[in-house]
């Protein structure tokens, strides 16, 4: 990992807090960056339509008028109104440091909460895995899906090219933890008290090429997006 991670996290706001949601604003996340791994269906085609739609919300984050950032009560009704929201997502967040708790019993190592890194030269790009081992060189991402896709991932995800063809979301997200820190694994986890086995481990090594990629789409879209914002402020 990174030598000055632990410094990092130990002054990084709880994810899902609003100062978490302020250091993420106007940039490209991990949880998102497969999303710009989708190249359009012409020939010449850099992007696909949902690719240029996530850089164009990035974009959006920047035009926000700073004083909505420095009064509590807008941002939050800010991030009422455009914050993906589901029972789904609820249930994930309420259940994560369950999932946590049952992955150290399991492997028996010791994991550390942590929110948003930032990229050491892509300043643009954040990264927030759900742990950091600290007995080890890995990092740690939890989905507590419903019981359906919990049974589809134990029947169905049994290696990283298994997870990269049935959820390539999940797959950049893992690489994404490996990008920031320096990790060399991420430890890919569902997690479902509803079922037995209740935890699902998936080991995501690090392929320095696959990560290289990523860093080159992110790089590309960071230049769109800069021709986007001087379009938006043109008059």
């Amino acid at each position: 990992m990174r030598t000055n991670i632990k410094d990092i996290i130990a002054n990084q706001p709880r994810q899902h807090t609003v100062d978490w949601y302020k250091n993420r604003l106007g940039h490209f996340t991990g949880s998102q960056v497969g999303r710009l791994m989708k190249r359009g269906r012409g020939k010449d085609a850099e992007w696909s339509a949902d690719a240029l739609t996530y850089i164009k919300e990035v974009v959006a984050e920047r035009l926000i008028n700073p004083v909505v950032l420095d009064i509590p009560d807008l941002f939050d009704q800010y991030l009422d109104f455009t914050a993906a929201s589901s029972k789904m997502m609820a249930w994930g967040n309420d259940n994560e440091d369950k999932a946590l708790k049952a992955y150290s019993t399991l492997t028996k190592r010791e994991v550390t909460a942590c929110g948003s890194i930032q990229h050491e030269s892509i300043k643009t790009f954040w990264d927030s895995p759900d742990g950091l081992l600290l007995d080890a060189n890995g990092a740690v991402e939890v989905k507590c899906p419903a019981p359906k896709a919990h049974a589809l991932y134990l029947i169905n995800v049994k290696t990283p090219e298994d997870l990269l063809a049935v959820k390539p979301e999940y797959y950049w997200q893992c690489l994404a933890h490996m990008a920031v820190t320096g990790a060399e694994f991420t430890d890919w986890m569902s997690y479902c008290p509803f079922l037995k086995p209740s935890l699902h481990i998936v080991t995501i090594p690090r392929v320095e090429d696959t990560i290289h990629e990523m860093l080159e789409r992110i790089v590309l879209a960071e230049d769109l997006a800069q021709e986007l914002m001087t379009k938006a402020l043109q008059r």
